[in-house]
């Protein structure tokens, strides 16, 4: 019976730590590029072609299979 009740306690512990977990989300107004907000870009294969219009980055990278295109904080 204990060990019931100390599995049930440890998957209730663990079902409420993202619970517990502060929201994360970083700001992105969409007026510049990534990189020159404080973004990382990581890029291979030369990189998605890139557009900025109204707000709205699009990358696309069907040029190749080898295009990679990768932002990070």
């Amino acid at each position: 019976m204990r060990i019931r009740i100390g599995i049930a306690f440890v998957v209730a512990a663990l079902a409420a730590s993202p619970a517990a977990a502060e929201p994360y989300r970083i700001a992105y107004e969409g007026n510049d590029f990534p990189e020159d907000e404080g973004w990382h870009r990581v890029t291979t294969g030369g990189g998605a072609e890139r557009t900025l219009e109204d707000g709205v980055l699009t990358l696309d990278g069907l040029a190749s299979i080898e295009t990679n295109d990768v932002y990070s904080m």
